[in-house]
Formats: structure tokens, C-alpha cells, sequence
């Protein structure tokens, strides 16, 4: 599985696209959700920022959803109220 998995990270690396993350699941459970966060701090900085969000095993990207203030998407927030 982890041979399986290093080609797809080859491959998207060849190609520029998604960028993979490996992390130590033999670590602590503090330590994994240490590293998990720090990478998704990272990642929504950088969309934060003006980087496309990508579409993992595809092309393209993803448009991210417009979400209020309150956490409710607006087709969400139509269905609450």
C-alpha cells in the first residue's frame, strides 16, 4: 500500500498538481494532531492568500463555498430559516 501510494505522490509531484503530506502515525496522538493541524493552518493560509484549492485525483480545482459568518452555507442558511 505504501509503494501504491508513493507512485500517486510521484505522479502528482511530476505533474504539479496536489501536494502530499506524510505523517508518522507512530507518533503520539498529540504529535499527529499537531502536524494535521499545522499542514491545514498552512493550506488555508495559502487559500487565504490567492492559491487555488486543487481537486485531489483530478483536474481542476475547488471552488470554495460562500459561508456566512455563522458557519451556514447560504443554501444552508435558506433551508434554517
Amino acid at each position: 500500500m505504501r509503494k501504491r501510494f508513493g507512485e500517486l505522490q510521484a505522479i502528482d509531484e511530476k505533474h504539479g498538481r496536489v501536494p502530499w503530506h506524510v505523517i508518522n502515525a507512530a507518533q503520539s496522538i498529540e504529535q499527529v494532531t499537531e502536524e494535521l493541524v499545522s499542514i491545514v493552518t498552512k493550506t488555508i493560509k495559502k487559500v487565504d492568500e490567492g492559491a487555488p484549492l486543487h481537486r485531489m485525483f483530478s483536474e481542476g480545482t475547488y471552488e470554495l463555498p460562500d459561508v456566512s459568518a455563522d458557519g451556514c452555507q447560504s443554501d444552508e442558511k435558506k433551508v434554517l430559516e
